[in-house]
C-alpha cells in the first residue's frame, strides 16, 4: 500500500495541476496545447489504472486466488508471438530484440494469458532499466525434464544486493540516480506466475555487463 500510494501521488499531482489550470480561466490555450494536455492526462490516468490492476493482481497472487486454465503449449510458438509483439511496438525505440530457440521443440502445461503476462513483465523490466541500444535476447534450452527460458540483456547489470531483492515487492534497488516510479510489482508478479506454473526463476547479473533472468519450467508429461 505504501508503494502504490507513492506511485499514484505523482500522476495525481499532474492531473490535479492541469485541472486547476483549466478551471481557472486564466489561460488562453490553443488547439495544440489542449491536445498536449489531453494526451498527458490520458497517459497519467492509464498509468494509474495499470498500477491499481497490478496491486489487485499482486494481492490475488499473494492470497492464492488466481486459477490457471492450463493446456499443452508450444513454447517456441508462444515466445515467437511475444517477441514479435515487442519488435513491432513503435513506442519502443533504440532497443534490439533477438530470439534464439532450442533445436528441439518444447511443450509445457501453461495458461497462455498468464504466461504472456509473466514474459511481458520480465522484458519490460529489461527495457526500462537499461540504456538505449541495449540488446535483449530471449532464448530457450532443454535441460533434463525442464525448459529454460532466458531473458538476457547486455545492459548496466546490477549489484548483489539488488539481485537478492529483485523479486521482492517494491524493492527500489541501490541505483539512486535511476527513475524508480512504478518500480515495484512487475517482477514479484512474474515470479508468482512462474511458481503457479510449478517453475522457479533466478537472476544472474554482473555490473556493466548485463543481466540474465532464467525461468525453469517443467516440460509437459508427454514431451
Amino acid at each position: 500500500m505504501t508503494g502504490i500510494s507513492h506511485d499514484l501521488r505523482t500522476p495525481l499531482s499532474t492531473i490535479q495541476g492541469y485541472g486547476h489550470m483549466l478551471e481557472s480561466g486564466h489561460y488562453n490555450w490553443n488547439e495544440e496545447e489542449l491536445k498536449e494536455i489531453g494526451q498527458t492526462l490520458r497517459d497519467k490516468s492509464e498509468y494509474m489504472v495499470e498500477l491499481v490492476e497490478d496491486f489487485s493482481l499482486a494481492f490475488k497472487l499473494q492470497n492464492n486466488v488466481v486459477v490457471l486454465e492450463t493446456k499443452k503449449v508450444d513454447v517456441h510458438q508462444l515466445l515467437q508471438h511475444i517477441v514479435l509483439k515487442f519488435v513491432n511496438d513503435r513506442t519502443i525505440e533504440n532497443v534490439h530484440f533477438s530470439y534464439v530457440p532450442a533445436h528441439l521443440q518444447p511443450f509445457i502445461q501453461a495458461d497462455p494469458r498468464w504466461f504472456e503476462r509473466m514474459l511481458d513483465n520480465l522484458i519490460f523490466n529489461a527495457i526500462k532499466h537499461n540504456p538505449k541500444n541495449t540488446t535483449i535476447t530471449i532464448s530457450t534450452a532443454i535441460k533434463s525434464d525442464c525448459v529454460l527460458i532466458t531473458i538476457q540483456d547486455d545492459g548496466i547489470g546490477m549489484d548483489e544486493e539488488t539481485q537478492k531483492n529483485l523479486f521482492d515487492r517494491y524493492y527500489r534497488g541501490t541505483n539512486t540516480t535511476e527513475k524508480t516510479e512504478g518500480a515495484g510489482l512487475g517482477m514479484s508478479i512474474a515470479k508468482a506466475i512462474c511458481e503457479l506454473h510449478k517453475g522457479h526463476i533466478e537472476v544472474s547479473s554482473t555490473l556493466h555487463e548485463g543481466t540474465a533472468i532464467i525461468l525453469h519450467l517443467p516440460l509437459s508429461a508427454d514431451q
